[in-house]
């Protein structure tokens, strides 16, 4: 049965971890040493070998003839525990298993002296999710655990785990692996499954992986399923969705040059054999990032550039740009980046992006449309009011709007109807349009019932909680300064309160309507 690559060849020891030399000395030292732990936090991101180094740790723990702190890998102990038949070696899925009853089980179990070897081993994996409970029930067993209890606790969000039981473990921080040591590790990885690989495929490779090596045997397992005699560049192209180094030179001397037909076109050829497009943008992004590396720090080391680029071709591609276009150019990129992840039409985009580093716009566009200003605008003293005698209006004052800049107004509401010509129901309509209330506000109280009587509005309302709105000093003030504004003068404004009726009105009423029924004789009992 086929083993995949990173699974077959992930390191049974410390010595074969690479790029993470500062953990694994300090890890033997301690197994050498037996000075241990009860507890530890493996923190980094993801491929980096914190579930490994666990794995590892677990078993020179147990091991029955260590060798410098590392596992013998040949003792009953180490197979056992390599090939799972060992049960005290327990490895916890905290994504999948993060409510408090898992961590009560696991307290429950801890008690106990492990079956088969000297230790029961804990690996918590991606602990981060426990729930903040969880976390709770945990922290009394990691405070005082058994003699024979270990944890190793792994996340790649630190963060989130709870101080309380950081604060009870060794940390230690597996940082990203460099390039150099990825490509390095992956040319004895081919070499050794006989793998051949043309010239720059390994650190191609590498420089996607990002700093992890699970990610990057990923990517070479694929490749190799993908190649009939030799994995090259346009394998890796293929396999990861990439546009490839001459798609790329062709798009950035066409960015360079403003020539917009060229870069879409070679855009619409990218997407057409299937690249994805924020890859794309991604390749770019490295481009111009390195670009801008080369120009700003030509006398850096060439580890600080992102791949190892054909020289000759790059610098020329290089000199293209100015130093202000790469950053201008980068941060366009940027702002495509953050939105396209949620964008319906990413080649829309894409194309967009493309047409402003082409065009040189790179002012970031305003979400709504802005209201040009005119060279010079009148201002006007305020017409007076009707109600007032005539008076004459001072004679105008030309300003330009740059020195007098004039507030945009609401147009002025209609004048208020007559006094004679106002219905109730239509007076409180527009008290409650223009008093400010709350939008929820204005609503509930649109259900009430108008009532005008001479200079009084009687609000009738049989809901207790509108009513007490109502009656809010807060929001009855505004409602009467509204009124009288509407009303043209004074308006009382009054919240009614539902009439009780007794038992016998409602029958009493009846009684007088039947007894004007002519030829009707009735009786009440």
């Amino acid at each position: 049965m086929y083993q995949a690559l990173y699974r077959k060849w992930r390191p049974r020891c410390f010595s074969d971890v690479v790029g993470q030399t500062a953990v694994t000395e300090t890890l033997k030292t301690q197994v050498a040493s037996g000075r241990l732990s009860h507890a530890y936090l493996f923190f980094g991101s993801h491929g980096t070998g914190k579930t490994t180094c666990a794995k590892i740790l677990a078993k020179a723990v147990n091991c029955e003839h260590p060798v410098n702190g590392d596992p013998c890998n040949e003792c009953a102990s180490c197979r056992g525990i390599d090939d799972g038949s060992i049960l005290d070696i327990i490895e916890i899925d905290a994504a999948s298993n993060n409510g408090v009853d898992n961590v009560r089980e696991l307290r429950e179990e801890a008690v106990y002296s492990p079956a088969m070897v000297k230790k029961r081993v804990y690996i918590i994996d991606e602990v981060h999710m426990f729930s903040n409970q969880a976390f709770n029930a945990l922290l009394k067993i990691m405070e005082e655990p058994p003699a024979h209890v270990l944890f190793i606790l792994a996340t790649t969000e630190q963060h989130k785990v709870l101080p309380t039981v950081l604060s009870r473990c060794q940390r230690f921080t597996f940082k990203r692996i460099t390039a150099d040591t990825i490509a390095t590790r992956l040319e004895y990885v081919a070499e050794s499954e006989g793998l051949s690989c043309a010239p720059g495929v390994l650190p191609l490779i590498a420089r996607l992986a990002n700093g992890g090596m699970r990610d990057a045997l990923s990517i070479l397992d694929q490749c190799a399923s993908g190649a009939v005699d030799m994995i090259t560049e346009a394998t890796v192209a293929d396999v990861i969705g990439l546009a490839g180094a001459d798609a790329m030179y062709t798009l950035l001397r066409a960015i360079a040059e403003g020539d917009t037909d060229v870069a879409l076109s070679t855009l619409a050829s990218i997407y057409d054999e299937g690249r994805d497009l924020v890859s794309v943008l991604g390749e770019l992004n490295t481009y111009l990032r390195d670009f801008l590396i080369q120009k700003t720090a030509p006398n850096a080391n060439l580890n600080s550039l992102s791949a190892r680029y054909d020289m000759e071709l790059f610098t020329s591609c290089a000199e293209l740009f100015s130093v202000s276009e790469l950053v201008r150019g980068l941060d366009v990129i940027a702002q495509t980046q953050f939105r396209i992840s949620g964008s319906l039409n990413r080649r829309i985009d894409a194309e967009l992006c493309i047409i402003r580093l082409c065009s040189g716009d790179y002012a970031e566009k305003e979400e709504v449309p802005v209201v040009k200003k005119p060279a010079k605008k009148i201002v006007e003293q305020p017409t007076p009011k009707p109600s007032a005698p005539p008076v004459e209006a001072p004679a105008p004052v030309a300003a330009p709007i740059e020195e007098i800049p004039v507030p945009a107004e609401e147009p002025p509401s209609a004048p208020p109807p007559a006094k004679e010509d106002l219905d109730a129901a239509e007076l409180w309509g527009r008290i409650l349009k223009h008093a400010g209330l709350a939008p929820g506000l204005a609503v509930l109280f649109s259900k009430v019932t108008p009532v005008l009587k001479g200079g009084t509005l009687i609000l009738e309302c049989d809901n207790l909680m509108y009513r007490g709105m109502l009656k809010n000093p807060q929001n009855m003030e505004c409602l009467r300064k509204e009124a009288e504004v509407q009303y043209g003068s004074p308006l009382t404004i009054t919240v009614s309160e539902p009439v009780e009726h007794t038992v016998n009105e409602p029958l009493e009423a009846l009684c007088k309507e039947l007894e004007q029924i002519p030829n009707l004789d009735f009786r009440v009992e």
